[in-house]
């Protein structure tokens, strides 16, 4: 197969990617397949279906730099249902990514109290193997999102992005 054509999705243990634009604001969702060398993602999400093509020279480059990264092998934890301040969202190709994101990378947390007034007020329902540990409600602010006594960093784009009325 050449790159850049259809392929199936492959059965091998996968990473997961976020693509960034330069500003830093996700661009959607996706999945590598290192082993098939098959990539699954859209540049802007309007789909839980990825379509999946056999990944470039260039792309099997910048994405083999995971290569020793542990593979996923079950879904992924997505959202499935948000509602912004009260008022369900449709499927929104910045926020679902930013906060998955955000959450996936627990490791980047650090301990914070929410802020006293939050502009910003998310309730989320979750899917996926680790739907249990995400936060069902958060704040987002300037400074990232707040959930259960940690701020998690979004990029200042993606906060612009969703801020915005």
């Amino acid at each position: 197969m050449r790159a850049g054509r259809a392929s199936a999705v492959p059965r091998s243990g996968y990473l997961l990617v976020y693509p960034l634009l330069q500003s830093g604001l996700p661009a959607g969702t996706g999945r590598y397949y290192p082993a098939a060398r098959v990539a699954c993602f859209t540049v802007f999400r309007v789909s839980r279906n990825l379509p999946c093509y056999r990944a470039s020279r260039f792309l099997q480059t910048q994405l083999g730099r995971g290569a020793r990264l542990p593979r996923f092998t079950r879904p992924p934890t997505t959202i499935v249902r948000l509602l912004r301040n009260g008022v369900v969202q449709g499927l929104n190709p910045v926020a679902g990514p930013t906060f998955e994101l955000a959450f996936a990378s627990w490791a980047n947390a650090r301990p914070a109290a929410s802020p006293d007034s939050c502009p910003l007020t998310y309730a989320a329902t979750w899917k996926g193997p680790d739907a249990v540990a995400r936060p069902k409600t958060f704040c987002l602010a300037p400074d990232g999102v707040f959930a259960n006594g940690r701020v998690y960093p979004v990029s200042a784009a993606a906060y612009a992005k969703l801020a915005a009325p």
